[in-house]
C-alpha cells in the first residue's frame, strides 16, 4: 500500500474527545480529575502531545477502561504516521532474512 493511501486518523485525540463531550464535564473538570492541567489535557486533545502510559492509565482509569486499550491507539497512529513518511524507504533498506 502507498504511503498516500494509509489514512492517518487522530484516533486518540478522537477518541478521547468523544469521551470528554458524552461525560457531560468540563475540560477542565476532566483535567482536575485526571490530576493534570487544562493545558495538557488540550494538547492530547489537539494531537499535539502523545500519551504517556502514566496518562493513559489515569485516562482509563477515568473512563473505564484500561492503559492498554489507550496505548494501543496511541501506537497504532504512531504506527500509520511512521509508515507514511518512513515505510517505502524501510522497505527499500531492509530485506527480511532468507531472501
Amino acid at each position: 500500500m502507498k504511503a498516500s493511501t494509509i489514512l492517518l486518523t487522530n484516533l486518540v485525540s478522537d477518541t478521547l474527545a468523544e469521551c470528554v463531550d458524552d461525560s457531560g464535564l468540563t475540560r477542565a473538570e476532566i483535567a482536575r480529575r485526571l490530576g493534570t492541567s487544562s493545558a495538557k489535557l488540550t494538547d492530547i486533545l489537539k494531537n499535539r502531545r502523545r500519551l504517556t502510559a502514566e496518562m493513559a492509565e489515569r485516562i482509563g482509569r477515568l473512563f473505564g477502561t484500561t492503559a492498554t486499550y489507550w496505548l494501543a491507539m496511541q501506537t497504532d497512529q504512531d504506527l500509520r504516521k511512521m509508515r507514511a513518511e518512513k515505510g517505502e524507504a524501510i522497505r527499500k533498506q531492509v530485506v527480511p532474512l532468507g531472501r
